[in-house]
């Protein structure tokens, strides 16, 4: 093998090597904040915690995929949330003089409007998470050293 051929394999051996090492960086970043996420947390510590992972931004296109498709997942289910939230103000303000009260019919429109649009969100996250989980899954058995980050 002559010298610039020698060089050249070494040269393409160090980019490999790099892109590599970059995809392994990258995938252990995205894998670290999806795991900081808990459908258990406090809703505006989660929903801060998905805004920040919507905000990374990976040269990997699979990344970025998984990033996407997992950031719907929780923002489905913090659509939800705040429906939920919605139907409980006005249901609250609807009945706050008067627990037996009847509720008025705009009042009635917005909490039945509120709850079908979260029953929506809950279907839309409900499909969404497993193939989330199995991107996570994927990157975990590829990147995370041997044993799972979850």
């Amino acid at each position: 093998m002559d010298k610039f051929a020698f060089v050249s394999f070494i040269v393409v051996l160090s980019l490999i090597s790099a892109c590599e090492d970059r995809e392994r960086k990258e995938s252990r970043l995205l894998l670290e904040r999806l795991r900081s996420v808990d459908i258990r947390m406090p809703y505006d510590k989660r929903k801060s915690a998905v805004t920040q992972i919507e905000a990374l931004v990976f040269t990997e296109k699979k990344l970025s995929q998984i990033r996407d498709r997992c950031v719907r997942a929780h923002r489905a289910l913090i659509e939800a949330e705040e429906q939920q939230e919605k139907a409980k103000r006005v249901l609250e303000r609807a009945t706050a003089l008067d627990a037996n009260a009847s509720i008025k019919e705009p009042d009635l429109a917005v909490i039945a409007e509120a709850v079908s649009r979260s029953n929506d969100e809950i279907k839309r996250a409900k499909d969404a998470f497993p193939s989330c989980d199995r991107a996570i899954r994927g990157l975990e058995l590829r990147f995370a050293s041997g044993h799972r980050l979850r």
